[in-house]
């Protein structure tokens, strides 16, 4: 999953990926994300890490930041899946 951030706050921000309950892998725990002002493009490779059991991921944000975040994530199709347009 990709988080794309706009961080139209003038000064530095910081963003919060919590660890999951879903996973071993989320004992590695939170981590922290320094949001210069402006664009970031986040790529969250270990998602698992940050899956809670009910399949969500929480993401949090300082009080002051201004902006937004758009999050992108991938489908892997299976053999049989169908796909309709």
């Amino acid at each position: 999953m990709f988080l794309i951030v706009e961080n139209k706050g003038d000064n530095v921000s910081t963003l919060t990926v919590k660890a999951g309950d879903a996973y071993p892998n989320s004992m590695l725990g939170d981590i922290v994300i320094e949001l210069a002002k402006g664009f970031s493009a986040i790529n969250l490779a270990d998602l698992p890490r940050f899956v809670r059991a009910d399949g969500s991921v929480v993401v949090e944000f300082k009080d002051d930041f201004v902006g937004k975040i758009f999050a992108i994530g991938k489908y892997k199709f299976k053999e049989n899946d169908r796909v309709e347009w």
